[in-house]
């Protein structure tokens, strides 16, 4: 039995709460992560999660920091000292716990939105999906990331390694910054390492 989640009301929270070009880009979140799941052969149950996980993986995106530190105390939302240093990942934290408290959300569609910036551990293809179509919706250009078009043709084909090279790519770019890279990202992509690797 399909999981019918609300997501004409998950779409409309999402406009109200959201600038223009946000909520523009959530709804091309949306789009193209219903094409990946396609795709992949995601079930029309986990299809709809994943809809679900892309309409709200912004939803707090636009808070203060100050904003989203108050409503992961008021959610009992532990955050460590690397997490609490980067304020620009606090939404997908403030955001799961939206998603948890506000919209009763399954794990499933948090756990998603949890990872979508950084990566996690253990992402299943949901979360992978979210986190790739996040990254390659059309909005992005080679401009903003001139590897885009690497990660979109990986992303159609092997979710795995289209994750695998993002955070790679993202680890080195952070340390060539000068930039600490969040001990998630670091963990995401040994997870994806040794999953990769063991196909070989």
């Amino acid at each position: 039995m399909s999981v019918k989640l609300p997501l004409e009301n998950l779409r409309r929270e999402a406009e109200m709460r959201l600038s223009k070009e946000r909520f523009a880009h959530t709804l091309r979140v949306e789009a193209e992560a219903v094409r990946l799941a396609a795709l992949h052969g995601l079930s029309a149950e986990d299809t709809e999660l994943l809809r679900a996980a892309a309409l709200l993986h912004d939803i707090t995106k636009e808070l203060s920091a100050e904003d989203h530190l108050k409503l992961c105390k008021k959610w009992d939302i532990l955050l460590d000292c690397e997490s609490l240093s980067c304020p620009q990942i606090l939404h997908q934290f403030s955001g799961a716990g939206s998603a948890a408290r506000e919209f009763a959300m399954p794990e499933t569609v948090c756990s998603a939105i949890r990872t979508h910036t950084t990566g996690g551990m253990e992402m299943d293809t949901v979360a992978r999906i979210l986190y790739l179509a996040d990254l390659v919706e059309p909005g992005r250009s080679i401009a903003s990331d001139p590897y885009i078009c690497e990660v979109r043709f990986l992303a159609e084909r092997d979710l795995c390694k289209a994750c695998l090279v993002q955070m790679r790519r993202e680890i080195r770019r952070l340390r060539d910054m000068g930039r600490g890279v969040h001990p998630l990202t670091v963990a995401a992509c040994a997870a994806m390492e040794e999953e990769y690797n063991s196909r070989a």
